[in-house]
């Protein structure tokens, strides 16, 4: 398996990804909260796109057999990369952009956003959501049903015992 983390360039270390982070976190706390979330969508954008050629070069290093990307808003690159390949691409979703209203965030280019969506979720080889929900609602969207797979991002309190015996 590999395991691509996102940072800020190919190469970076532990060390030098939390110099940026530290950076943009005391630029973010200057500046008024909608300047913020701009900044913080218009990285996303300049990030998917240095991506792809990132995580291009992990696959022709590391040859795996397919590529499992957990969604994130704006990012098309490892199904860009994936599909450049020929390689299998399997989608994780938590939640649809569409969601963002009941937590209160919405993205800077949402029009945007949604074509991402639809791009990745209508090209992928398969994804895994984490509800009944989210399934038919991809399903609904023109997903093809066979191609959602439900993984319960929960605990089946049946099984679970958080008191007595440990095993």
């Amino acid at each position: 398996m590999v395991a691509f983390e996102p940072g800020t360039g190919a190469g970076d270390t532990a060390a030098g990804m939390e110099r940026h982070r530290s950076a943009y976190r005391r630029l973010k706390a200057m500046l008024p909260s909608k300047a913020s979330e701009w900044l913080r969508d218009l990285y996303s954008l300049v990030y998917d796109f240095k991506a792809v050629k990132a995580i291009g070069a992990t696959i022709d290093r590391e040859r795996p057999d397919f590529v499992y990307e957990r969604y994130s808003d704006y990012h098309l690159s490892g199904w860009k990369a994936a599909s450049n390949r020929g390689l299998p691409y399997i989608l994780e979703i938590h939640d649809p952009p569409e969601a963002r209203a009941y937590f209160a965030r919405r993205a800077n280019f949402e029009r945007y956003n949604r074509w991402v969506q639809r791009r990745i979720t209508t090209n992928a080889d398969s994804m895994v959501v984490v509800s009944s929900y989210l399934k038919q609602f991809l399903v609904k969207g023109g997903v093809p049903e066979e191609k959602v797979l439900m993984l319960p991002n929960g605990v089946n309190l049946d099984l679970f015992q958080p008191t007595g015996k440990r095993e």
